[in-house]
Order: structure tokens, then sequence, then C-alpha cells
């Protein structure tokens, strides 16, 4: 079933994209004076691409909007939230318009509006309306931009298919003053498995385009080497004439040795799964530096149909090893284009087989033994720095030409004091080894004087779960004499480490192969041997939850008062969760009734939603008042769920993805102020308005109907922008003249409550 429903969507994407570059499209701009946008089609946000294009209107609101083209008013709705007061006309082509955020409708659907709303004795309406019930003529005023919703003043307009799947504006016919071409910042190469590198790194690298001026073209200043299997990403975005906005851009090509192998094409998207676009782009480097990062391949569970060839992931087994050449074109909506072209080295690092000093009398010799896979070995490097402070310095290069061999280093004097060595070798590409590190004279180091503590070994340790595999860094406090001795041990069963590798002198990378899926912890044991002869014993418990996207799974922290539940079909990727008590200063100002808690991993989206649950067992407040909330980066708390479970005394929330969370308590009814009109008041205005400002800085005002406005008892339409906090209203037939007494009531999430009683007079 899910296969034909594939089908049958991309040929009706097929389709339409086939007709829409045949189609003579003669859409008319759908507001006044402007032109400008401040948001194009398919940009990111917060899981989801943007269905639509964002039309700047000066930061004023009132300006004229306009039907598009001929056909009805199908529907339309108004919220405080999202698009505001949002018009839906259903064109004669088919098609369907949206016009979002308006500050009123024209005068008949502004009737219609209030009648529903007065009828319903609500702000909030979406009602549809039959068929040619309200014809519409290409050009006729329908409604007037605004700020209603989320966003300052602008128009939000979008062109939907029959389907209504949003389709790129700019690619049909709309057309915006763009002729510079799109920015490229960065570009991000991705090692895709735990064997593969870049520059022998299993991080990813991160490289600056460099625009050369004079061939007109963006490039690097230096050739990546990879091996294994690697994605590239672009930080690209496109820019237009008299805008300090950054937009999306409308295409992408990847070619490698003049061969194309993705292109992403965002003409239309999709409602059904758009919550993908955090596949589309690197959420994890949004998270952890801003900015846009466009993936050129096609990550897993990622079936967005953007992509012509799909693929793009780089495989240096099925690539001969030599410099290739790598071309990326980035196209905005008006034809104009970037391109980012640079050598990518694909070559296999040479290995350091064996490394081992003997001692002969008075002097040396350290054997190594090396081999490349695919190259020659071009040359090994040996360098040498003292033990108290690190400072490598070169004191020995010798050159070969072979593939595998062996050389042994000789010293005809021994050195005197304690000293470490490094050896790498190098192929003709320029890719190195790892490095090797030997200690000499380790027995004549002294340990530090003063304190024992200075002399013991500490280890800092982080770990993931990739893959199917574990990986540790361990970075240790002192140098070790050699290896550690590392197991991982579950049950009864002890595991050695698929990979152990030293990165540098004093720390380690350890890699563990683990499919089980049912123990509840593991233990990392750590032995070794510090340069000053202290043994060196570490043991980790490490609680294990593997969650699945078969399966699912769950997590729950230590003190089993935090714990998340994700259902099957949740997550990408298995994934190890873990939740810790994160140390943190309790404000004074919000009353934090459960420790604060970090869930991991925090750098990867969810398909869906994940429940989080904390515990609480004070007594001394109302549960009912009780949120979940989470840190945000900019450190201040977000409501995100108040299910409240009064027989396991726990409150949960929804996430689509993890951070640090803590129950919150809100016994602080929202603020009104600044009311207008003043106690006592006399106005000539029969109809007048009626403002007010109204905040809450905790869980904030969740519905419509949770602010009352009434003159004389009759309830009024309540106009609010939660993000200006402006309560705006007007009675809908003039009052009569004399004394009227006006309420506003404001009720926040947690159910506390203000009111403003004011009494205003009406005068002739």
């Amino acid at each position: 079933m899910l296969r034909r429903y594939l089908f049958f969507f991309t040929l009706s994407v097929f389709l339409l994209t086939t007709s829409a570059k045949t189609k003579n499209f003669n859409y008319l701009w759908p507001v006044e004076k402007s032109r400008n946008l401040s948001s194009a089609f398919a940009d990111h946000r917060s899981f989801h691409f943007h269905s639509g294009i964002d039309i700047r209107t000066g930061g004023t609101t009132g300006y004229k909007v306009f039907a598009c083209e001929d056909g009805y008013v199908y529907r339309l709705s108004t919220s405080y939230w999202g698009y505001g007061k949002v018009l839906y006309l259903k064109l004669d082509d088919g098609g369907y318009a949206v016009y979002g955020h308006l500050s009123n409708f024209a005068k008949k659907l502004s009737e219609l509006v209030e009648k529903e709303q007065l009828e319903k004795q609500r702000y909030f309406t979406d009602f549809f309306l039959k068929k040619d019930n309200l014809r519409v003529k290409k050009g006729e005023l329908i409604g007037y931009s605004g700020q209603t919703g989320s966003g300052g003043p602008h128009l939000h307009f979008e062109i939907r298919d029959e389907n209504e799947h949003p389709l790129n504006p700019l690619t049909l016919g709309f057309s915006v003053q763009d002729n510079l071409s799109p920015v490229m910042k960065y570009l991000v190469i991705r090692p895709q498995e735990i064997e593969s590198k870049v520059n022998n790194s299993y991080d990813p690298l991160i490289l600056p385009c460099r625009y050369d001026s004079r061939r007109k073209f963006y490039t690097l200043d230096k050739t990546p080497i990879i091996e294994g299997k690697v994605g590239l990403e672009l930080s690209v975005y496109d820019k237009m004439e008299g805008s300090g906005f950054k937009f999306g851009v409308l295409r992408i090509q990847l070619f490698l040795d003049g061969s194309l192998i993705f292109a992403s094409h965002y003409d239309t998207i999709s409602y059904d799964n758009t919550q993908k676009i955090e596949l589309d782009r690197d959420f994890e480097l949004r998270k952890k530096r801003g900015g846009e990062f466009y993936k050129l391949y096609v990550d897993e569970g990622n079936d967005l149909l953007l992509y012509d060839p799909s693929g793009g992931i780089i495989d240096t087994k099925s690539s001969r090893p030599d410099s290739h050449q790598v071309k990326i074109i980035a196209y905005d909506s008006n034809g104009n284009l970037s391109t980012l072209i640079f050598n990518l080295l694909i070559d296999q690092s040479p290995l350091i087989l064996s490394c081992r000093m003997e001692k002969e009398e008075n002097n040396f010799k350290i054997k190594t033994e090396f081999d490349d896979p695919d190259d020659m070995v071009e040359k090994i490097i040996f360098e040498k720095s003292s033990l108290d402070k690190i400072f490598w310095q070169e004191f020995r290069q010798v050159e070969f030409d072979k593939p595998q061999s062996e050389y042994t280093l000789s010293w005809a004097k021994y050195l005197d004091q304690p000293s470490l060595i490094r050896i790498k070798v190098q192929d003709s590409f320029g890719a190195a080894s790892d490095y090797k590190y030997i200690l000499i004279n380790a027995k004549k180091t002294k340990a530090p004087t003063g304190s024992e503590e200075k002399s013991k070994t500490k280890l800092n340790f982080e770990y993931s779960f990739k893959d199917s595999f574990f990986v540790f860094t361990l970075n240790f406090s002192q140098i070790l004499k050699e290896e550690p001795q590392i197991l991982l041990r579950f049950g009864d069963f002890n595991s050695a480490p698929f990979l152990l590798e030293q990165t540098d002198e004093k720390s380690y990378r350890v890699v563990f192969p683990f499919h089980l899926k049912e123990p509840k912890q593991i233990t990392l044991l750590v032995n070794g041997q510090n340069i000053y002869d202290g043994s060196t014993r570490f043991e980790y418990v490490i609680p294990i939850s593997i969650v699945t996207k078969s399966y699912g799974g769950e997590a729950k922290s230590e003190d089993g008062k935090a714990e998340v539940k994700v259902d099957p079909g949740i997550v990408y990727k298995d994934m190890n969760l873990s939740i810790e008590k994160k140390e943190t200063t309790k404000s004074s100002k919000y009353i934090l009734v459960s420790e604060v808690y970090s869930f991991e991993p925090s750098t990867v989206p969810l398909n869906g939603f994940a429940k989080i649950s904390l515990k609480y067992n004070q007594e001394d407040f109302e549960p009912q008042k009780l949120g979940l909330y989470e840190l945000t980066e900019g450190g201040w708390w977000k409501l995100i769920g108040q299910d409240l479970d009064t027989n396991s005394k726990t409150v949960s929330g929804k996430v689509r993805y993890f951070s640090t969370y803590a129950l919150l308590e809100d016994t602080k009814p929202p603020l009104i102020k600044k009311v207008d009109p003043y106690p006592g008041k006399k106005t000539k205005q029969r109809k007048p308005n009626i403002e007010a400002i109204v905040r809450d800085d905790l869980s904030g005002i969740g519905s419509d109907l949770d602010i009352l406005v009434t003159i004389d008892g009759k309830w009024m339409i309540p106009e609010y922008d939660p993000e200006t906090n402006v309560l705006f209203t007007r009675p809908t037939s003039p009052l009569s003249y004399g004394k009227h007494e006006l309420l506003i009531s404001v009720k926040d999430r947690c159910g506390n409550r203000s009111e403003v009683r004011r009494n205003f007079f009406v005068v002739r």
C-alpha cells in the first residue's frame, strides 16, 4: 500500500512540475505596494518547511490584498497563533491560494466571520464555504495585510495544487527583483560510518568557502582527504536586492567527476512528511552553530520526494585512489546561480602495523612496520617532546617509495631525559596514519611534589551510540606508559574493543560493537599505568536504554523520577537514551518543584513525539498548577506539557527532540495593564476602542477561551497578539449614551486568573 501511495504521489509531483513548466501562469501579485520578501518557499521552520512566501509590508499593516485569480472563498479562519486571520481561495484553475496574517478581511467576509464569532462567543473560527457562495474576480479586494498570528507585519502567501500540496510561487509566475547569486559559506564533510574518516578524523570537517573573483566561482583553500563513506553538506543562502534577509535556495546539484550524483529541488512539498525537513538539513549543526546546512545526500529515514537523483553518498571503496573534482551548483528562483568547485582526495590512510622499542647498551632502536592498502608510503616522520610540557619537534624524516616495509630508527646515544616519541607515516597523496606513541626513559620520571593528588590519574570520558557501536572518548590527566586495557562488561560477558586508537598523548578512542537490546546497563573497565608507576583503574556503569525504529523503547533516570517513552517509528536510527540530573542554580523567579534533568542525545530529530514525564513529591503546592518546561538555549523556560497523573504523581509532555526539563509551578496570574478606557473616562465614540496589555511570563495564555471581554455583560470579540501582548476590541454595535461597565478577564494555562473592571461613559 505504501509503495502504491509513493508511486502515485511521485507521479502526481512529476505531472505537476511538468505541467507547471509548460503552463502560462498569469497570477496577480497579491498585495499592493510591496514586492519585497522576508522569507522564501521551503525555508526552514522548526520541523516543517515554510509553505509559501512572506511579503514584507514595511513594518506596517493595512495594505490592500487582492485575489490573484478568479475563484471563490473556500475557507476562513481566525486564531491568536499560526496564520492568525487567514483566507483560502479555491481558484478556477483547480488550485488554492492562501493569505495569512491579515489584519482584516474585506467587508462582506469580515461580516461573515464576526457573525460566526458572535454566535459561538469565540474568537477562534475555522469554517468552509459552499462552492461559488462567495465568488471573487482576479484583482478584487479580499482583505488587508496585518500581523495576526506569528511574526511581525507581513503577508504570508501560498499557492497549492488541487491536492493542497504547497507549490513554490516564485516558479509559477510570481516574480521579485533578484539579480544576486546565492552565497556559499561553508562546506561540511560528514563521515557516515564508524570507520569513515575525513582528514584522518572521524568528526565532521567544516571548511569555509572562498569566492575566487577571477574565476567566478567558490573554492576551498585545502584539499580534503576522505576514506570510507562520506556525505557533503552546504551552508548556502540566497540574497535579494534591498533586503537584509537570508533566503533558501531553489535547487542544488552535486557532481563528482562531471557526473550528477545528487540534486534537490524545492518546487513543492507535502504536509504528510514536512517534519523531515530536519533530515534535509543538518539538525545537529543548527543546534550547535546556527544557520542552514543542506545535506547533499539522502539520510536514513528521509523519504521526501525532493531528490533526483537521490543518494549522494560518496563511497571511496567504489572510487579509485586519486584526486576527484567536486562541483556543487546552487540556484535561486530567478535563475541566479553560484558554483563551488574543489578537489576531493580519495585515499585510504596508511597504517602503522606495529611499533616497538628495543634497548641495546647505550643506544636504542624503534622498529616500525607499516603498510598502505592502496598507495605507496612516501615517508616516516619522528617527533619528540619533553613530558613536563608537550611541545612537538620533528627530529627525523625518512623517505620511501614502498607500499609495505619496516624501518628501524637507531640512536648511538641514549636519551638522558624522559621523552615522548610519536611516529606517523605518510603516503604520496599526503594522507597520514594515526600517530603511535612511545615513552623514553619513563623510569626517570619524577612524580610532582607537594601533593599526592597531582600524581594521581583522573579520567574524563564521553560516549555515544551510533550504527550499533558504542564510541568512547577517554581523556586521561596523565600520560600512560602504554595503551590501557579496556573491557566492556554486560552480565558475565566481557567484550574486547573493536577499535582502540590513541588520538593524542593522553587521549584514546575506543569502539565496541553492541547489538543487544535487553541489558539495562554495561560496565566500562579501564586499567593502565601512568608515567609515575601509579596504577590506574576505573569502572563506570553506563545505563542502557536502546530505542529502535521497529520497537521504540524507554529510559529512566537513576533516581526513577524522570522518564521518556518512545513509540515504534519515532526514531530514524537506533539510539541509546540517557537521563542525568543537571546541576543548576534554582531561580528565585520561578518555583522549581523537581530536579532539572538532561535528556540525551539532544542533537537528533524525531519522526514524531516522545513522551517525557517527571515526578513530583512535594505536598505544599497545587498539582494543577504544575507544568513540564524545557530550559531553552536562550535560558528561558518553555512550557512543554501539563498532562497530570495524580496517581503516579507525574506531569508529562510530548517533544520532537530531547533537551533539558524540569517541573515548575505557576501561581502568578497574568498581568493586565494600560487599560483604555481608564476609570471614569468620557468618550463621544459610541464604538470606542478597548485596549490593554496582557502578559503572562510562564505558562502563558493557552486558548482564545481564556480571554473574556464584556461591556455591560455583553461579550466582545477579543483580538489578542501573544507576541506584542496587545489586547484589542471594539463594540460591533453602537453603545447607548451613559455609564458602561468594562470587564477584562484573563486566565493562564495553569488556571491563574486576573480581572479588571472599569466604568466609563459615552457622552454626547
